[in-house]
């Protein structure tokens, strides 16, 4: 996982800590009807997350079966204060160890990836390049792109003559990316090699 994206999921797991906070001080003051919504809310929010989780780590990770048991929990919360068990501080402490085992998992279990692109234009220059490229495609820390961009000749004027994309010139061993597809403003790579 991105770094980016494990720092999202820290700062939404603290959110669901200060929610917490809410839902104490709404049972405190016996307004139960505001501290089960925030609970539902709470649910939909780890749902959404667990999903995310599974889409960017892969089916079977650990935190996603935190994240399901914290959703029990809020679900027999919200149960028991319908019932009428509404100890505050109870209730308060259970949802605050449920959701620092999440916290913790997001720490320890998730790794982070780092993303690192290049962006070469001409092959014939590839291979100023290629040993760096393959030894950070071994390396399962990295997610690792290569994405000819286009040149373009400088006219006599100085305008900007005939573009040239050598994408098809590669080796077969490298994955070449389509210069139009790779978003760089989404994707926001950690490393970035060019020529020159």
């Amino acid at each position: 996982m991105r770094k980016e994206k494990k720092q999202e999921i820290l700062d939404f797991i603290n959110s669901l800590h200060q929610a917490h906070k809410e839902i104490r001080d709404a049972l405190y003051q016996k307004e139960y009807g505001v501290a089960q919504n925030m609970l539902s809310e709470c649910q939909e929010f780890a749902v959404t997350l667990g999903e995310n989780i599974e889409r960017l780590e892969g089916e079977g990770c650990i935190t996603v079966s935190y994240i399901e048991e914290y959703c029990e929990v809020l679900f027999r919360i919200y149960e028991g204060i319908y019932s009428g068990q509404n100890n505050e501080n109870k209730i308060h402490k259970i949802l605050k160890r449920r959701l620092l085992n999440i916290e913790n998992s997001v720490k320890n279990d998730i790794s982070i990836k780092r993303e690192i692109v290049f962006f070469p234009y001409k092959a014939s220059m590839w291979d100023s390049l290629e040993s760096v490229y393959l030894a950070a495609k071994e390396d399962p820390g990295c997610e690792v792109y290569c994405v000819p961009i286009p040149y373009y000749d400088l006219n006599p004027d100085h305008s900007i003559g005939e573009m040239h994309y050598e994408g098809s010139e590669y080796p077969d061993n490298i994955e070449i990316i389509d210069w139009q597809r790779y978003n760089f403003e989404e994707r926001r790579p950690d490393v970035i090699y060019i020529h020159n």
